[in-house]
């Protein structure tokens, strides 16, 4: 009884199907293919717009204590460009306020750290970071450290050994007789 009443029947060049309901609904046309076809193209464009608009709002419901912690990380990280020695997190100048609120913003907006760190350097310059990327054109902030300290080790290793050489010579003739004076004479 339930396999005749879902056989397909044609009417008007359409495929049709009936459902197995009741006897007051048996042989009515439920849904036709191409209603079907509409059905999921609604439904499945509706899942997608929903499953969108979960995803902006889990970004806009983000932890803001998380926020924050990302936020005074990049402070300490950032120089401000005014005070030259201070991060952005101690300085008082009005510029470091500025970037300040710029990061915030670009947490809230959702980019993640190396964005906003790429960002400030293309605005600033490297000076910006106290940990500046590594590239040709900072390469002797990179080098040279390292470098002047190696070399002044090697400085004070060549230093201690001369200074050892130079002190082991013999004593003359007369130095040697002198010597042997002075050591019978405490006798």
């Amino acid at each position: 009884m339930m396999a005749e009443n879902l056989e397909p029947r044609m009417n008007a060049n359409e495929r049709q199907y009936s459902s197995p309901a009741p006897a007051e609904r048996r042989g009515r046309v439920l849904l036709t293919v191409q209603r079907a076809t509409h059905l999921i193209r609604v439904y499945s464009r509706s899942f997608a717009v929903s499953i969108l608009l979960l995803l902006a709002a889990s970004s806009a419901l983000a932890d803001p204590a998380k926020d924050q912690a990302r936020a005074e990380a990049l402070f300490r990280e950032v120089r401000c460009i005014q005070c030259q020695s201070e991060s952005i997190a101690d300085s008082h100048a009005p510029i470091a306020g500025d970037m300040r609120r710029q990061i915030r913003e670009d947490i809230a907006a959702g980019k993640d750290d190396s964005q906003i760190r790429e960002e400030l350097r293309a605005r600033y310059s490297d000076y910006v970071l106290f940990r500046p990327r590594f590239a040709l054109s900072n390469l002797m902030l990179w080098v040279l450290p390292p470098l002047i300290v190696l070399l002044g080790a090697a400085l004070l290793l060549w230093l201690s050994k001369r200074s050892k050489a130079s002190r082991s010579y013999d004593l003359t003739q007369a130095e040697t007789e002198k010597l042997r004076e002075i050591m019978k004479s405490d006798d």
